[in-house]
């Protein structure tokens, strides 16, 4: 039985579902390739990278509570998603032509020498406002996957979210990986410059174009029965505060306000609902009478399902965007041994390796996405076999030993440097001769595997455990916003963790390692009630 207003996850429901995050993918993906570098490059030092990407975790702390809550009661003629999405997507349009050509307004506005602060100011205030921008297009577009399929295909859906979002950062970190030589604003413009231009320009319109797939082509089933409208503020703070619960208490599921609403037992929300919410709830109803297709009830779910899974993402999101945000600098300079244009006293020579290292590691993210964007087709297969739990864990152990063996990679290699001043015709050409080239490749690919458990696992997992709350937006929000304290996290301690290295870069990818120790410790502690491949390990567990 088919539930009231949702639809089978065919091809084509999938991909014009799913395909917005084909553009939203490229363009996150063009935002950790070039823009920790490009900032190196206008003379900005690595705390200040750092801060700049401080706007992710606030972003997100900010919009998502309040996009995520909010649209669970936006009703409107195009449904409760979609209005959320078109507003926001015109100005990750925006934003990319703004931080494309910064360094020709920097150039306009009197930016002179190696350090362009005019440059890194505009840089920095569009990158700020693309993260606004797109953490508001990319939560109702994953929770749309949960609103629009039945529960079965839930996971199809997913896996297609996924899909699309590993072509689009494939596409774009395979771009990068490139010298593309574009046309210059400015006389003397350097191509990191001009390159980044490119690439941005690119990700404004693959966004504008996919986003706009989604939003032609999908309709949204009826909304469930919603409580009393909510503030700006008052979602803001109910978000947060639920955050808070499931992190914090080691049982949430009393915490007066904030316990699982299902169609079976929803007092607060159908004392407010209207006739055709009525009408909505009786046939949600009678099609969860069909035990064989209805997920478990929210109650049975329960709040702890999604504070097991709040806390392992703490954990693999805080090493995870330390190897996207510090992996360019870390081979750029730990391993190539290079120093970007910006840097006092650089050479042509060490700008050369940085460039080498830079395009390096951006083959190494093109690496990883392949592998996660080869697995997400069988993600739905992997994830009945084997359960939310031994994936959440297996990935977490290995972005751990992953990310402590990038560490170690400039220090394992030290008596295995090439000759630096060997003559090349390209930054390409110096990276291939170096011995540590297929390792760091090899190892940045590797962390496909923990980058695809993320994306696919654990939205997955709660959207179906909570699929027939009306707050599943609220609770895919406070997942997000795990995420969002993670990376805030890691912005303000590994700063620090890098100064008392000395400046070594490696230590942000220790930290990331320990992060991966945390996030397999409460990924072996999450029980999912409707996961088969846990059910014969969580019987055992009872008969003793």
């Amino acid at each position: 039985m088919v539930e009231a207003g949702r639809r089978r996850g065919t091809p084509w429901v999938l991909c014009t579902l799913t395909i917005s995050m084909l553009g939203i993918g490229y363009a996150w993906a063009a935002q950790f390739a070039r823009v920790p570098s490009l900032l190196e490059n206008m003379g900005l030092s690595d705390e200040g990278v750092s801060l700049a990407f401080l706007a992710g975790p606030i972003c997100g702390l900010l919009v998502q509570p309040i996009v995520g809550t909010l649209s669970d009661q936006t009703k409107t003629r195009w449904g409760r998603r979609r209005p959320w999405i078109f507003a926001s997507v015109g100005l990750v349009f925006a934003s990319f032509v703004a931080i494309g050509d910064a360094y020709a307004v920097g150039e306009i506005l009197g930016d002179r020498g190696r350090r362009r602060p005019r440059a890194i100011a505009v840089t920095i205030s569009a990158f700020w406002v693309l993260d606004f921008s797109q953490n508001a297009v990319q939560l109702p577009s994953r929770t749309l996957v949960s609103d629009v399929l039945v529960p079965e295909d839930v996971a199809a859906g997913n896996a297609m979210f996924s899909l699309f979002d590993g072509c689009g950062k494939l596409a774009s970190y395979a771009l990068a990986a490139s010298t593309l030589n574009a046309f210059k604003l400015v006389e003397d413009e350097p191509d990191f410059a001009s390159d980044a231009r490119v690439q941005f320009g690119i990700a404004a319109v693959v966004a504008i174009v996919c986003v706009g797939i989604t939003l032609i082509a999908v309709t949204e089933p009826p909304a469930p029965p919603v409580g009393a409208a909510r503030s700006v503020r008052d979602a803001a703070a109910r978000a947060w505060s639920l955050a808070i619960k499931v992190v914090v208490f080691q049982d949430a599921r009393s915490s007066k306000g904030y316990e699982l609403v299902s169609l079976h037992d929803n007092k607060r929300a159908t004392d407010v609902v209207d006739d055709d919410d009525d009408e909505w709830s009786k046939k949600k109803e009678d099609d969860l009478d069909d035990e064989d297709r209805a997920p478990p009830s929210s109650d049975e779910a329960s709040l702890e399902i999604l504070r097991r899974m709040c806390l392992t993402e703490l954990g693999l999101w805080f090493g995870l965007s330390a190897w996207q945000v510090w992996g360019a600098i870390l081979v750029g300079k730990s391993i190539m041994d290079g120093e970007p244009a910006g840097s006092p006293g650089s050479t042509e020579g060490d700008r050369e390796k940085f460039d080498a290292g830079v395009l390096l590691f951006s083959l190494g993210l093109a690496a990883a996405n392949l592998v996660s964007l080869l697995l997400a087709p069988v993600y739905p297969a992997l994830l009945r076999l084997l359960g939310a739990r031994r994936m959440l864990l297996s990935a977490s152990l290995a972005m751990a030993a992953l990310m402590a063996a990038l560490a170690a990679v400039p220090v394992l290699s030290a008596t295995t440097y090439l000759d630096r001043d060997a003559d090349t015709s390209s930054s390409f050409a110096l990276v291939s001769q170096d011995p540590r080239f297929f390792a760091t490749v090899l190892l940045l690919a590797a962390l496909g595997f923990p980058w695809a458990a993320h994306m696919n696992v654990p939205f997955s997992t709660i959207g179906r455990a909570y699929q027939d709350s009306p707050d599943v937006g609220l609770y895919m929000a406070t997942l997000n916003t795990s995420l969002c304290v993670a990376q805030l996290a890691m912005s303000f301690s590994t700063p620090i963790l890098i100064r008392l290295a000395r400046g070594s870069v490696t230590a942000a990818f220790s930290a990331g390692a320990l992060a991966g120790l945390f996030a397999a410790y409460h990924a072996a502690k999450l029980e999912v009630p409707y996961d088969e491949a846990a059910r014969p390990l969580r019987a055992a567990t009872a008969s003793h």
